[in-house]
């Protein structure tokens, strides 16, 4: 192979590997969350913040739901009647648990 053969051989290489870095940067781009252009004026901290809070408050009202779905399972299992109604030996732990953990997001 002559010179110049070597030297177009280089370029179209060196012009193939750019073509690929441009690709693969337009690839790395990611769009911004819905809403976040939106919210001039606020910085990312606060952006992160609010979204804790909604996802934090989410959060609280399934285990909530969770927990009272626990005492009503042990509602169903209880045995007795009336006043001498009790809870098995075998769901006083979970049942502490549960309501442990309703007094827990009261706080």
């Amino acid at each position: 192979m002559d010179e110049g053969g070597q030297e177009e051989s280089c370029q179209e290489g060196q012009e193939a590997a750019a073509r690929y870095a441009q690709h693969r940067r337009a690839e790395a781009e990611v769009d911004p969350p819905e809403g976040i252009l939106e919210q001039e004026g606020k910085t990312i901290l606060d952006i992160a913040r609010e979204a804790y809070r909604e996802l934090s408050g989410t959060a609280s009202t399934i285990c909530r739901h969770l927990g009272f779905a626990g005492i009503a399972i042990i509602w169903i299992f209880r045995t007795g009647e009336g006043q001498a109604a009790r809870v098995p030996a075998s769901l006083a732990g979970p049942a502490i648990l549960v309501v442990a953990s309703l007094t827990l997001d009261l706080l």
